[in-house]
């Protein structure tokens, strides 16, 4: 039977006044990834949607058109059997796939652009070639306009990077080698970003020593062409247990976000944003904590508890930029329990002990917070769903953000089978919501992995629908009065 089928599903009302909505759903025919190691979607190549299969020694496009209809499959060679993927980026209308090789005592890290057909446009062009005995670990980020892209890697004490544009010139707009003796790179490091102009921010954290909770805190080491310097950012009277960092390409600065706990805790009591200017002059910085109240604690977990002094299995999952400074935080509730497997219970590979056990995955409410640009607080809501799975690294539970010029949306799968209804979360500026139906699966057997969903425009995202050994791509086009 052909999969590719198109339907309409009409959403109910939500009062006399409120215009309908409605859903065109596209599904492709199965994707067949049976000896696939990974996958990769990259949408809108001149019309064009291409599926990437990394097989190991074997890599192809399969490129669909735009209702999802498949065109044709192409390989790809890769320069050396030795050669690894690092990254595969799209560029206006074209695809980058870049690889790093080793050849007898030469290291490389290389090029090339594919069409929208799957057709290699040049030979691999080396960027970087250095005479090595290893072969380092190259890891990269982009920035967020796609523009840049940089890759990494560590060696001994010392960070290496090349920022490059990501077009067909590969312009090569910084590179150097970045010691510190403060920032261990390999120990330390959390996260990466990159400005749109080149600028290079890494987020670290020292890790407490036994028993010394105030050892801890959070280094921020910007990289400016050949100048960097170093920021430690900390809470005189709360520990920051996760830590996330955007930068603000609007208002030029570096924002910061992260959740307080305190006695060594993990569970949350509160949370803090910070902004970095970019003029900001080194040393310390400390944050001003916003705490949860005992009745905000309360809407979370659903019951009055006068005792409850913090909010437990709590994850910032988003940091949102506004274009005015100002802030949305989305924390979800997730928790795992390990559950005891029988005596020749089959592991998850394949081995046979009786003391492997299995694992329950919770996906739960979602809260959302907005902040004004200084950082203090607009308004925060607690966002009720329940998502339960067993065994399946909970790939279909959590949820999508997708963006309007009005509003944001946060779709997931009310239930993790395959018929199944899903939902969406629709917020205002002001933190107005409503929770709507968005579609059923029920008879066409889709089980949609939404925090692997790409937003292809305004009212357009694709979700990948994955059962064993076949992937179907599902395109869900919003039709609706105000976007």
């Amino acid at each position: 039977m052909n999969r590719n089928i198109i339907f309409f599903i009409w959403v109910l009302f939500f009062g006399c006044y409120e215009p309908a909505n409605a859903q065109k759903i596209t599904v492709s025919n199965d994707i067949n990834i049976r000896t696939n190691y990974a996958y990769d979607i990259f949408p809108d190549i001149k019309g064009n949607i291409l599926f990437f299969h990394d097989r190991g020694q074997e890599h192809l496009f399969e490129i669909f058109d735009s209702e999802l209809k498949l065109k044709t499959t192409r390989d790809i060679e890769l320069p050396a059997k030795n050669a690894k993927i690092v990254s595969m980026q799209k560029a206006d209308t074209i695809i980058n796939i870049f690889y790093q090789w080793k050849e007898e005592n030469t290291f490389y890290i290389g090029a090339c652009e594919y069409d929208e057909y799957g057709r290699a446009l040049d030979t691999i062009r080396p960027f970087y070639i250095q005479e090595s005995i290893t072969s380092p670990s190259v890891r990269f980020v982009a920035s967020k306009d796609k523009k840049l892209i940089m890759f990494f890697w560590i060696e001994s004490r010392n960070f290496h990077y090349i920022v490059l544009s990501n077009d067909f010139s590969k312009n090569i707009i910084g590179t150097g080698k970045v010691e510190s003796k403060e920032f261990n790179f390999r120990s330390d490091f959390v996260s990466l970003v990159l400005s749109a102009d080149g600028k290079i921010f890494l987020l670290g954290q020292k890790e407490s020593s036994w028993g010394k909770n105030s050892d801890e805190k959070i280094m921020v080491l910007k990289i400016d062409g050949n100048q960097y310097g170093l920021v430690n950012v900390f809470s005189k009277e709360y520990e920051i247990s996760q830590i996330s960092a955007e930068y603000d390409e609007i208002n030029h600065k570096l924002s910061l976000a992260g959740l307080l706990s305190k006695n060594g805790g993990e569970s949350a009591i509160g949370y803090f944003i910070h902004n970095i200017p970019e003029n900001q002059n080194l040393g310390e910085i400390e944050v001003h904590p916003q705490l949860f109240s005992v009745e905000f604690m309360n809407e979370v977990i659903g019951k009055k508890n006068t005792k409850i002094k913090s909010i437990a299995d709590v994850f910032l999952s988003h940091h949102v930029l506004r274009n005015d400074g100002g802030t949305l935080l989305i924390l979800e509730i997730r928790k795992e329990f390990l559950r005891r497997a029988g005596s020749l219970a089959m592991g998850r590979f394949g081995d046979v002990y009786s003391g492997r056990g299995l694992i329950d995955y919770y996906n739960e409410d979602m809260i959302v917070i907005n902040t004004h640009p200084d950082g203090s607080e607009f308004w925060k809501k607690v966002l009720y769903k329940k998502q339960f799975s067993q065994d399946d690294n909970a790939i279909y539970s959590s949820y999508f953000l997708y963006t309007t010029p009005s509003r944001i949306k946060l779709v997931y799968n009310d239930e993790i089978k395959t018929n199944n209804t899903v939902s969406e979360y629709v917020l205002d500026p002001l933190g107005n919501f409503e929770r709507k139906s968005v579609l059923s699966t029920q008879y066409q057997n889709l089980k949609l992995r939404f925090r692997d969903a790409i937003q292809i425009s305004p009212n357009e995202i694709i979700i990948p629908s994955e059962s064993t050994n076949k992937i179907n791509l599902v395109k869900i086009e919003y039709i609706t009065a105000e976007q």
